[in-house]
Protein backbone atom coordinates (compact mmCIF):
# COMPACT_ATOMS: atom_id res chain seq x y z
CA UNK A 1 0.00 0.00 0.00
CA UNK A 2 1.36 3.35 -0.86
CA UNK A 3 0.58 6.96 0.86
CA UNK A 4 -1.39 7.56 -2.34
CA UNK A 5 -3.94 5.36 -0.39
CA UNK A 6 -5.86 7.97 2.01
CA UNK A 7 -6.50 6.84 5.74
CA UNK A 8 -10.18 6.91 5.68
CA UNK A 9 -10.02 4.14 3.25
CA UNK A 10 -7.49 1.95 4.70
CA UNK A 11 -9.58 2.17 7.43
CA UNK A 12 -12.54 0.93 5.59
CA UNK A 13 -10.10 -2.03 4.29
CA UNK A 14 -9.59 -2.65 8.19
CA UNK A 15 -12.95 -4.68 8.16
CA UNK A 16 -12.33 -6.20 4.76
CA UNK A 17 -10.30 -8.95 3.40
CA UNK A 18 -7.16 -6.60 3.50
CA UNK A 19 -7.22 -5.73 7.02
CA UNK A 20 -3.41 -6.60 7.79
CA UNK A 21 -2.33 -5.19 4.91
CA UNK A 22 -4.34 -1.58 5.71
CA UNK A 23 -3.25 -2.00 9.34
CA UNK A 24 0.38 -2.35 8.07
CA UNK A 25 0.21 0.61 5.98
CA UNK A 26 -1.75 2.54 8.66
CA UNK A 27 1.16 1.39 11.54
CA UNK A 28 3.91 2.57 8.74
CA UNK A 29 2.61 5.73 8.35
CA UNK A 30 1.63 6.51 12.18
CA UNK A 31 3.71 4.94 14.45
CA UNK A 32 6.46 7.05 14.19
CA UNK A 33 4.51 10.08 15.52
CA UNK A 34 2.72 7.68 18.24
CA UNK A 35 6.32 6.78 19.59
CA UNK A 36 7.57 10.28 19.50
CA UNK A 37 4.08 11.53 21.36
CA UNK A 38 4.28 8.66 24.43
CA UNK A 39 8.45 8.91 24.15
CA UNK A 40 7.87 12.38 25.39
CA UNK A 41 5.78 11.50 28.57
CA UNK A 42 7.31 8.32 29.18
CA UNK A 43 10.49 7.13 30.15
CA UNK A 44 10.28 3.73 29.93
CA UNK A 45 11.41 2.24 26.68
CA UNK A 46 9.39 -1.23 27.12
CA UNK A 47 6.72 0.85 28.52
CA UNK A 48 6.44 3.41 24.96
CA UNK A 49 6.21 0.01 23.19
CA UNK A 50 3.98 -1.69 25.20
CA UNK A 51 1.52 2.02 25.10
CA UNK A 52 2.07 2.20 20.97
CA UNK A 53 0.97 -1.50 20.60
CA UNK A 54 -1.90 -0.52 22.36
CA UNK A 55 -2.46 1.92 20.48
CA UNK A 56 -2.73 0.07 17.45
CA UNK A 57 -4.54 -3.18 19.40
CA UNK A 58 -7.75 -0.52 20.00
CA UNK A 59 -7.30 0.39 16.39
CA UNK A 60 -8.04 -2.82 15.28
CA UNK A 61 -10.73 -3.26 18.08
CA UNK A 62 -12.61 -0.47 16.76
CA UNK A 63 -12.27 -0.49 13.61
CA UNK A 64 -15.84 -1.08 12.91
CA UNK A 65 -16.60 1.81 15.16
CA UNK A 66 -13.40 4.58 14.71
CA UNK A 67 -14.72 7.63 12.63
CA UNK A 68 -12.28 10.49 11.90
CA UNK A 69 -12.69 13.49 10.56
CA UNK A 70 -10.84 15.09 8.01
CA UNK A 71 -8.51 12.79 5.93
CA UNK A 72 -6.22 11.56 8.57
CA UNK A 73 -6.50 8.84 11.31
CA UNK A 74 -3.46 10.81 13.21
CA UNK A 75 -5.59 12.73 15.36
CA UNK A 76 -7.48 10.00 16.68
CA UNK A 77 -4.20 7.86 17.53
CA UNK A 78 -3.23 10.38 19.24
CA UNK A 79 -5.51 11.06 21.43
CA UNK A 80 -6.36 7.23 21.78
CA UNK A 81 -2.27 7.22 22.81
CA UNK A 82 -2.15 10.06 25.19
CA UNK A 83 -5.13 8.82 26.97
CA UNK A 84 -3.33 5.33 27.23
CA UNK A 85 -0.21 7.12 27.80
CA UNK A 86 -1.92 8.87 30.79
CA UNK A 87 -3.52 5.83 32.35
CA UNK A 88 0.01 4.01 32.27
CA UNK A 89 1.04 6.81 34.51
CA UNK A 90 -1.43 7.02 36.56
CA UNK A 91 -1.32 3.51 37.07
CA UNK A 92 2.32 3.84 38.38
CA UNK A 93 3.26 0.77 37.13
CA UNK A 94 6.47 2.54 35.13
CA UNK A 95 8.36 5.54 35.58
CA UNK A 96 6.20 9.11 35.52
CA UNK A 97 6.35 12.01 33.19
CA UNK A 98 9.56 12.37 31.09
CA UNK A 99 11.73 15.55 31.45
CA UNK A 100 14.61 16.94 29.15
CA UNK A 101 17.37 14.75 28.89
CA UNK A 102 15.34 11.49 30.04
CA UNK A 103 13.25 11.23 27.37
CA UNK A 104 13.27 8.09 25.45
CA UNK A 105 16.45 8.09 22.97
CA UNK A 106 16.19 5.57 20.25
CA UNK A 107 15.27 4.71 16.71
CA UNK A 108 11.87 5.00 17.14
CA UNK A 109 12.01 8.90 18.51
CA UNK A 110 14.37 11.59 16.78
CA UNK A 111 15.96 12.44 19.63
CA UNK A 112 15.12 13.96 22.86
CA UNK A 113 15.17 17.34 21.24
CA UNK A 114 12.39 16.20 19.12
CA UNK A 115 10.39 14.53 21.47
CA UNK A 116 10.97 17.94 23.52
CA UNK A 117 9.34 19.85 20.90
CA UNK A 118 6.35 17.47 20.33
CA UNK A 119 5.32 18.07 23.99
CA UNK A 120 5.58 21.67 23.72
CA UNK A 121 3.43 21.96 20.75
CA UNK A 122 0.98 19.38 22.14
CA UNK A 123 0.80 21.56 25.42
CA UNK A 124 0.36 24.74 22.75
CA UNK A 125 -2.20 23.06 21.00
CA UNK A 126 -3.89 22.52 24.74
CA UNK A 127 -2.93 26.00 25.02
CA UNK A 128 -4.92 26.99 22.10
CA UNK A 129 -7.69 25.41 22.58
CA UNK A 130 -7.91 26.71 26.04
CA UNK A 131 -8.51 30.16 24.40
CA UNK A 132 -11.48 28.91 22.35
CA UNK A 133 -15.57 29.78 23.29
CA UNK A 134 -17.26 26.31 24.74
CA UNK A 135 -18.98 25.20 21.80
CA UNK A 136 -15.53 24.96 20.34
CA UNK A 137 -13.51 22.91 22.45
CA UNK A 138 -16.93 20.72 22.98
CA UNK A 139 -16.03 20.27 18.75
CA UNK A 140 -12.56 19.42 19.57
CA UNK A 141 -13.05 16.79 22.26
CA UNK A 142 -15.97 15.09 19.63
CA UNK A 143 -14.12 15.25 16.85
CA UNK A 144 -10.61 14.99 17.34
CA UNK A 145 -10.26 13.74 21.51
CA UNK A 146 -12.86 11.43 20.58
CA UNK A 147 -12.97 10.45 17.01
CA UNK A 148 -16.84 10.93 16.12
CA UNK A 149 -17.79 11.98 12.58
CA UNK A 150 -19.26 15.07 12.05
CA UNK A 151 -23.15 14.04 11.73
CA UNK A 152 -22.41 12.50 15.36
CA UNK A 153 -20.70 15.17 16.87
CA UNK A 154 -23.75 17.30 15.56
CA UNK A 155 -26.22 15.05 17.13
CA UNK A 156 -24.43 15.10 20.49
CA UNK A 157 -23.87 18.85 20.65
CA UNK A 158 -27.32 19.08 18.84
CA UNK A 159 -26.08 21.51 16.70
CA UNK A 160 -26.21 21.35 12.45
CA UNK A 161 -23.43 19.20 10.65
CA UNK A 162 -22.28 22.15 8.93
CA UNK A 163 -21.52 24.18 12.48
CA UNK A 164 -19.32 21.32 13.64
CA UNK A 165 -17.53 21.67 9.99
CA UNK A 166 -17.38 24.90 10.14
CA UNK A 167 -16.25 25.43 13.83
CA UNK A 168 -13.71 22.51 13.73
CA UNK A 169 -12.41 24.27 10.11
CA UNK A 170 -11.83 27.54 12.12
CA UNK A 171 -10.56 25.91 15.07
CA UNK A 172 -7.43 23.78 13.09
CA UNK A 173 -6.89 27.25 11.44
CA UNK A 174 -6.15 28.83 14.37
CA UNK A 175 -3.99 26.16 15.54
CA UNK A 176 -2.47 26.22 12.52
CA UNK A 177 -1.98 30.02 13.15
CA UNK A 178 -1.06 30.08 16.28
CA UNK A 179 3.09 31.58 16.54
CA UNK A 180 4.53 28.48 18.80
CA UNK A 181 2.25 25.58 16.19
CA UNK A 182 3.66 26.96 13.13
CA UNK A 183 7.15 27.86 13.85
CA UNK A 184 7.14 23.91 15.15
CA UNK A 185 5.12 22.30 11.80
Amino acid sequence: MTDEVEDRELLRRLAGSGGEAAMRALYDRHAPAVFRLVGSRVTDAAAVDDVVQEAFVVLWRKRDLVRIAGDSLLPWLMVTARNLTMNEIRAGSRRPLASGADVLDGPTVDGPERAAEVAALLRSVDAVVATLPELDRRVYAACLERGLGYDEAAAELDVTTSVVRNRLSRLRRRIRDDDYVRGAL
